[in-house]
């Protein structure tokens, strides 16, 4: 249990690490940026290295993209935030897991509902990820703000790894769920 309890621990690290490294990076690039035909970088010279900071989109978000940079507008705003709201609720919901998993529950109701939360935020994200550009674009056209943006609607390899991924973490957790009303009714037995 002590093994579970410290790598618990460090995957509670890890996943605050990488949170607060996306987080940074966009405040980073909100700050400063330079558009690129996709997305938004920032470079740094420190003296000792070059470094410098990217989101890109790919996709039907990599068109939409590249058109919001042509008509002036920002894809880092339009198309980053979106983009950047599921990984914290996936970030979220694996610190609680692993907060659950460091005090010892490792099969509950509290870790089943942390592992379906994680599946529906995946494939939620898949409909947003599909539909969120043509509604940007009906409302851009609708506020006369650029009527020269496309509509796009595509279903690509990363759209298909969110069902994918969503639905077998779904199943994981249904496996969860009946392995836990096994032990229960085991218990009843006597």
């Amino acid at each position: 249990m002590n093994k579970i309890s410290l790598i618990s621990r460090l995957v509670k690290g890890l996943v605050v690490f990488l949170a607060s490294l996306q987080l940074l990076t966009f405040v980073i690039l909100a700050s400063s940026t330079s558009n690129t035909d996709a997305g938004s970088s920032a470079s740094f010279d420190n003296g000792l290295g070059h470094s410098m900071v990217e989101v890109s989109f790919d996709g039907a978000w990599h068109d939409l993209a590249v058109a919001l940079e042509r008509n002036d507008l920002s894809s880092l705003g339009l198309l980053g935030i979106v983009e950047a709201i599921p990984y914290f609720f996936i970030y979220y919901f694996l610190y609680r897991l692993f907060s659950l998993y460091q005090r010892g529950s490792i099969f509950s109701q509290l870790n089943i509902r942390c592992v379906k939360a994680i599946g529906t935020t995946l494939l939620v994200w898949l409909f947003v990820s599909v539909f969120y550009p043509i509604a940007l674009v009906l409302v851009l056209r609708l506020l006369n703000i650029s009527d020269q943006l496309p509509f796009i609607f595509m279903i690509g390899s990363t759209e298909i790894t969110y069902l994918i991924s969503g639905l077998v973490i779904y199943v994981i957790a249904w496996i969860m769920q009946e392995a836990l009303t096994l032990k229960s009714e085991q218990e009843l037995v006597i």
